[in-house]
């Protein structure tokens, strides 16, 4: 029989006709013991105390020895119940509502699991503290306890533009405190107005209207920190009055790092390509934004549009958006290094009217235009450089300042893979060692374009044009294989040393656009090395 029964144990006693060593076997449903205990020595009389139960709760249990001949004996199944902790059980759930009004935040709970004790709840809360990583102390913030029938409280005390995590204790009727739930940290609607710092532990961190960083002010979000964005703009403010967004008239820095990158993502919804509208840059202020290592999903324009002077970013990754990145205004140099974009419906990459910007190391994969550069400054420079582009329309437009297109593969299989609409420099824009397979190779509208050391092909012997020249000139372009297309060169001409091979690529599924070693384009190019995207170019 259960002799004494406290909150998380029991005495459990019992007789034998002869001394035996004994076992008893337990669990919290009938005839479905999964935990045991054995005596260590032989008795008649015996006593033994299961431990570490859970209050509150009823067990069943049996007896049962082994014979002297392996015969296996069981008494009657019997039971009891756990008493009440001293301290009871927490909330099983927390979670802020999303945010409906300024100044209000709503937290709502589950009961306990097993709550016979609890007579209420007490609401605490912790805000991000100014220029650190750390949090305050919890504050309760209810005068008397919640009833324990209830399981929401609204805090009317919040303060616009702060950063807050909420925790939910039972209380029983000695006034004694559970452990904390504790909710995801959340945005309090508004604009920031002092120096933050978002870390990893704060992750989950949940944005259900726009965050707007105020100028002169700088948010630095640090490596692994998660940003979960709500579906809707419930404060119907900012640029986009439907949707969140993170507007930055002061500096943002995202500061992650390989293996931990700063993520933004939905928070509920069906993930949608238009479910959020990105983050805007949108300063003239000393202050330089950095954006390093940051992912970002499904938004409705450019994931990352910048309006500032000077910038930097590299290691960006924009998926399943209806724009990658948007560049505008841009004066410092900006290498735009090891970024990807997939799966965007519109243009990965915008630039327009900087003044250096180089994409390098990257992938465009799944977009319907790659890039599209826009230049009315002769002195302003885009670098395409060691990048692979896939896309359905178009890979690259260029209205040059001046530029260079380098170690590049273009595949459009139904549209255009360069389309040059001028260059204000007549001098410096090479188009050197690319590989195209596109409907249309190059198509030069305007300016002053040297073009060799590339192969321009339809791998399925299908396409239109490889290299158009609308200009008044009527260039030749050396050093180039041309090769698949019904017009090879129109308005311009085949050089001595170029050549219609087809590029024997070494293939496979996804297709490689590598040359295999008995291709004769390995020694092509104007220095007798490699021709296309994987030689060496000298720009």
């Amino acid at each position: 029989k259960s002799e004494y029964v406290a909150s998380s144990s029991a005495l459990i006693t019992w007789k034998t006709d002869k001394e035996r060593v004994c076992s008893v076997v337990y669990g919290t449903a009938y005839n479905n013991y999964t935990k045991s205990s054995r005596e260590i020595r032989a008795a008649k009389d015996h006593e033994l105390i299961l431990t570490d139960l859970i209050p509150e709760t009823l067990y069943h249990f049996r007896v049962q020895f082994e014979d002297e001949n392996g015969n296996k004996f069981y008494s009657y199944d019997y039971s009891f119940l756990t008493g009440e902790s001293d301290v009871p059980m927490k909330p099983s759930y927390a979670e802020t509502r999303p945010i409906n009004q300024m100044n209000q935040i709503t937290v709502a709970w589950n009961a306990p699991i097993l709550g016979k004790s609890v007579t209420g709840y007490n609401i605490y809360r912790r805000h991000k503290l100014v220029k650190r990583a750390e949090l305050s102390d919890w504050v309760k913030l209810n005068d008397s306890p919640v009833d324990a029938k209830t399981f929401e409280f609204t805090d009317l005390t919040v303060e616009s533009g702060k950063f807050y995590r909420y925790g939910v204790t039972s209380i029983n009727q000695f006034g004694v405190d559970s452990e904390k739930e504790i909710t995801d940290m959340v945005f309090a609607t508004g604009v920031l107005n002092e120096e933050t710092v978002l870390t990893a532990d704060d992750s989950p961190i949940e944005l259900h209207a726009d965050l707007i960083v105020a100028a002169g002010v700088n948010l630095l979000i640090e490596a692994g920190t998660e940003i979960l964005i709500g579906e809707k703009d419930s404060n119907s403010s900012g640029l986009d009055e439907e949707r969140v967004e993170i507007l930055v008239y002061g500096q943002i820095t995202i500061d992650g790092i390989a293996g931990k990158p700063v993520v933004f993502a939905p928070l509920n919804g069906s993930g949608r390509r238009d479910h959020w509208a990105g983050i805007s840059v949108i300063t003239d202020s000393q202050l330089v934004s950095r954006i390093s290592h940051a992912s970002l999903f499904g938004c409705i324009g450019y994931a990352l549009n910048i309006k500032a002077k000077e910038v930097s970013v590299n290691n960006l990754s924009v998926s399943y958006s209806n724009g990658g990145v948007s560049l505008d205004g841009v004066r410092s140099v900006l290498d735009l290094d090891n970024c990807s974009f997939y799966e965007i419906a519109s243009v990965a990459v915008n630039i327009s009217d900087c003044y250096r910007v180089s994409l390098a190391n990257s992938v465009i994969k799944d977009a319907s235009v790659g890039v599209i550069t826009l230049n009315t400054n002769a002195n302003n420079q885009t670098v395409v450089k060691n990048t692979d582009i896939y896309v359905s329309e178009l890979g690259i437009k260029a209205l040059f300042g001046k530029g260079i297109i380098a170690n590049t593969l273009v595949v459009c299989k139904d549209g255009t893979g360069i389309l040059c609409e001028n260059a204000l420099s007549s001098s410096g824009n090479y188009i050197d060692h690319v590989t195209i397979d596109a409907l249309n190779g190059i198509d030069i509208l305007n300016g002053n374009f040297t073009v060799k050391n590339n192969i321009i092909t339809n791998s399925q012997a299908l396409g239109n044009t490889g290299i158009i020249n609308r200009t008044s000139e009527n260039p030749v372009y050396n050093f180039n294989n041309v090769v698949g297309f019904g017009v090879l060169y129109q308005h311009c001409q085949k050089g001595p040393n170029s050549m219609s091979f087809v590029p024997n690529f070494v293939g496979g599924n996804p297709y490689d656009y590598n040359l295999k070693p008995t291709s004769i384009l390995i020694f092509a190019d104007e220095y007798q090395k490699e021709l296309g995207r994987y030689g060496v170019s000298r720009y």
